[in-house]
This record gives C-alpha cells, structure tokens and sequence, in this order.
C-alpha cells in the first residue's frame, strides 16, 4: 500500500483516507456501544490503519469539540440518512458558522436495519413505549404506527442508548435499533427490519482537525460551506463552476442568517467521476462565491471507497 505523508496525517491511496500517522489512537464515534455508528467505526478501522481502537462518546456535539480542541484525532459523525437526512444535531454544530473548524476527511455508508427490541418474554401487544434516536422513529414511522397506533415514543440519544434503557427498564418498553444492540443488551426482535425504506442506509463523515492543506490530486468528493445572503446569486454561481470542472451535488443541507428572509448557510457535498485537482476546485469555489455576493470555503475533500 503506498502512502503519502502530511504532518500528523496519512493518506492511503487503497482506501483514499486522510489517517493518523504519528502514534496510533483512538477513533471516536457516538456512544454507546452497540449503534451503528460502533458499526461505522469498525468499519473505518478495518479501512484505515493507525488506530488503536474506536471509542465512543455520548453525543455528536462532543465528538465534534473533541477534534475542534485536538482531544481527539478523528471522530466519525452522522451525515446523511436515506429517509432523514441530516440529523439535526449535525446541522445545528457543523453549519453554525462557515468554517466549522473540523474538516471531512472520509466517509463510511452502511444499511440501517432496525429491529423492535424487548427483553425476552414481552409480546408485541404489550409494548406501551417506543424507544429510539429520533431519526430511528422516523425511519420506522410507518410500521410504528400501523402495528403500535397506541404506543408512545420516547427520544434517546442513540439507538444503542434505547436498547440500554429497555434492558433496565420494565417489559413495557421496547426499542427500535440495530440487532448488533439486542445481542449486547440481551434483548429479544419482536420485529426485524421494519424500516419503511428497505434500502435505508446512513452516511458517516469522518473528521479531524481543521489542515493547513488537503490532497491536491486524489480527491472525488468535496465539501462546501457557502454563504449566500438574501438576494445573492453565490449558490448558483458556485454550483455552476464546480459543474463545469465536473462535480454534480450529491446532497446539500442549509440553515438560514441572520438579515432579510432567504439568505443561508449551505453545506454542499459534491462528486466527481474522477478524483480531480483540488486547486481548481478551490479557485472556482472562492471566485465565484465573492462574485455572487457571498462566501465560500473547501471543508473537505476524500476518496470515495469501493
């Protein structure tokens, strides 16, 4: 495998992953242990040389402040899901100013299978409460409410973290998460792969700390912040230019600024055929986002696995 070298990081040609090269560490993931995101992260750890092992945290903001402070060298966040997008809290931490101070260096996708999780002996119909992530809830609504109209939903932090609650909790609860979680927590399915898109999937951003330089030869995907106040052609300008040098948009999240309606903070993440020169890309991206009235900045670049 061949390597290229920056400091404190390595880039794998193989998987296309800015990784640590100093000593290895940890990988942070959210917490805890039994969601997808542990699911993600042995994933990325098979993928990526360099660390010890995959620790988790308990929530999205404190991953990202852990690899803002240098606390941790690289976390793996939720990004994108089939059936909700951005989880809220992704969007609220990342898109809270143009330089979020992490940057995206890689990106693992894997199915979401849920299962309806009770401790051993709990029937169906004596399910009071559901229990979940709130995207999990969103993605199983419809079997939720075609099979337990009655039952109430209860938010947790994480699919993992329901599981748990249920384990300790009385037989009207049940949870909605991965069967990965049921094996830890002792849970029985009362119901497999209820998720009312079968081809549910998420997709996990690794992030490290904000570099000085990112690959300038083997990137097919990038991530924009752009700044486009209420009036400004900055989005379409951008959007055009990284087209015409071969990007398509993959997805695009954006919260509003403050000022008149209709002025956004977007998060663009594009893709390319071909991995191609990063300089082009970031010319394109600060030329014509001032052009159009707005700001622009390259928060991330990677490539894409097989």
């Amino acid at each position: 495998m061949r390597m290229l070298r920056w400091p404190g990081l390595t880039w794998a040609l193989c998987t296309g992953i800015w990784v640590g090269s100093a000593a290895a560490e940890d990988l942070a993931y959210l917490g805890p242990r039994g969601t997808y995101s542990e699911q993600a992260a042995q994933i990325y750890l098979a993928r990526v040389p360099g660390y010890d092992a995959a620790v988790p945290m308990e929530s999205i903001t404190r991953l990202i402040e852990a690899v803002r402070s240098g606390d941790k060298p690289a976390a793996l966040i939720p990004a994108v899901a089939t059936s909700s997008g951005f989880p809220a809290e992704t969007t609220h931490v990342l898109l809270a100013a143009l330089d979020p101070g992490v940057r995206v260096v890689g990106e693992v996708h894997i199915p979401i299978d849920i299962e309806l999780l009770a401790k051993p002996g709990t029937k169906l119909g004596d399910v009071k409460t559901v229990l979940s992530h709130p995207s999990a809830l969103g993605e199983a609504a419809l079997w939720l409410y075609q099979n337990l109209p009655g039952a109430k939903w209860q938010e947790t932090r994480s699919t993992a973290a329901a599981a748990e609650q249920v384990a300790k909790g009385d037989s009207g609860n049940a949870a909605l998460a991965g069967p990965a979680a049921g094996k830890l927590y002792g849970l029985d399915a009362l119901a497999e792969r209820i998720q009312d898109n079968k081809d549910n999937a998420t997709s996990f951003f690794a992030i490290a700390k904000t570099l000085e330089k990112l690959d300038q030869q083997h990137a097919d995907r990038i991530a924009v912040m752009l700044e486009a106040p209420s009036g400004s052609k900055a989005f379409s300008l951008v959007v055009a230019a990284l087209s015409k040098i071969g990007f398509t948009v993959v997805t695009v999240e954006s919260v509003p600024l403050p000022g008149p309606l209709f002025g956004y903070r977007y998060m663009l993440v594009l893709a390319s055929d071909q991995p191609t020169l990063l300089l082009r890309a970031t010319d394109a991206i600060a030329r014509d986002a001032r052009v159009g009235g707005g700001k622009a900045l390259l928060i991330g670049a990677w490539r894409q696995a097989a």
